[in-house]
C-alpha cells in the first residue's frame, strides 16, 4: 500500500503539476481530489500556461474514473501543454485540443477493445490577459464558472460546444465567449464533483445556496491565502451536506486578479 500510494503520489505531481501561487496578472489557488482515495488517480484535470501577455487555464472532467480515463487526462493536457503557450487565439487552441483528442482516441481504438464513442471530456479553457478587464473561454460542455463581484454571484454560462471526442457528432466549432473579470472579483472554476454531491436522502449540494455564504469579499486583503480559505470553506459545506467527500472526483481552482495587474 505504501508502494502504491508513492507511485499513485508521484504521478499526480508530474501530470497535475501544484498551481503557481501567482502568475501573470493572476493570483491561484487548487484543490484535488481523486473518488478512489489517496492511492488512485482520477479523470479530472487542470492546468495553466503562459502565452503572449495572458494566462490560460484549463480545467476538465474526462467520462469514466480510474486508469482507462487517465489516459485520456494524459492526452488532453499533454495537447494542452503544447498548443497554449503559443500565439494562437482561444478558438484555434480549442479545435487544436479537440483534433488531439480525437487523434489519441483513434489511436488507442487501433486493435484493442477500446471504444472511442465512450470517451469524451467537458473541458472549460480560460484566457486571462494581463491588463483590462475582460476574460475569454471557451466551454466544452463544462459547468460554467462562478463569478463574485460586488457581494453577486454569477455563473457565466457562455455558449457551450460538445464535450471533447464529440465534435463529430454535430458541426459546431468551439465559440469564444467573454465577461468582465476586475480586480476585485473572484472567479471559481470546478468539476461536476462539486455540483452533483448528495446527502444521504439523495438531495443535491445547494451550490448557490451555500456560494452566497463563503467570504468571497475579503480575497484582497490576503489575496492567495484567502482564495485557500474559500476552497475550505467549499469542502467543509459539501462533507457537511454528505457526510464525506464526494463519491465522484473532485477538481477546483479560485482565481483572481493582481490589483495592480489590472484596469477596470
Amino acid at each position: 500500500m505504501a508502494d502504491a500510494r508513492a507511485v499513485s503520489d508521484a504521478v499526480q505531481q508530474v501530470l497535475l503539476r501544484p498551481l503557481p501561487p501567482r502568475i501573470g496578472g493572476l493570483h491561484l489557488a487548487s484543490v484535488y481530489h481523486a473518488s478512489g482515495g489517496r492511492a488512485q488517480v482520477g479523470g479530472d484535470l487542470y492546468a495553466v500556461a503562459r502565452s503572449d501577455r495572458a494566462t490560460r487555464i484549463i480545467i476538465g472532467d474526462v467520462r469514466g474514473s480510474g486508469l482507462p480515463s487517465f489516459l485520456d487526462v494524459v492526452a488532453i493536457l499533454g495537447a494542452f501543454r503544447e498548443w497554449a503557450p503559443q500565439a494562437v487565439p482561444l478558438t484555434e487552441l480549442s479545435a487544436r485540443l479537440e483534433e488531439s483528442f480525437l487523434r489519441h482516441l483513434a489511436d488507442a481504438d487501433t486493435g484493442t477493445r477500446f471504444n472511442a464513442d465512450e470517451h469524451f471530456a467537458t473541458a472549460l479553457i480560460l484566457e486571462v490577459p494581463d491588463c483590462g478587464p475582460v476574460a475569454r473561454m471557451v466551454s466544452f460542455g463544462h459547468p460554467p464558472p462562478l463569478r463574485a463581484r460586488a457581494g453577486k454571484l454569477a455563473l457565466l454560462s457562455g455558449t457551450p460546444c460538445p464535450p471533447l471526442g464529440l465534435g463529430a457528432l454535430c458541426d459546431i466549432r468551439a465559440r469564444e465567449s467573454t465577461f468582465a473579470l476586475g480586480p476585485y472579483d473572484t472567479l471559481l472554476l470546478y468539476t461536476d464533483g462539486l455540483i452533483e454531491g448528495r446527502d444521504c436522502s439523495g438531495v443535491y449540494f445547494p451550490f448557490l445556496e451555500r456560494a452566497a455564504t463563503w467570504t468571497w469579499h475579503d480575497w484582497h486583503r490576503c489575496c492567495h491565502d484567502h482564495l485557500h480559505k474559500v476552497l475550505a470553506e467549499i469542502l467543509d459545506d459539501i462533507v457537511s451536506h454528505c457526510g464525506a467527500l464526494p463519491a465522484d472526483d473532485l477538481a477546483m481552482i479560485a482565481l483572481a486578479r493582481h490589483r495592480e495587474g489590472a484596469s477596470q
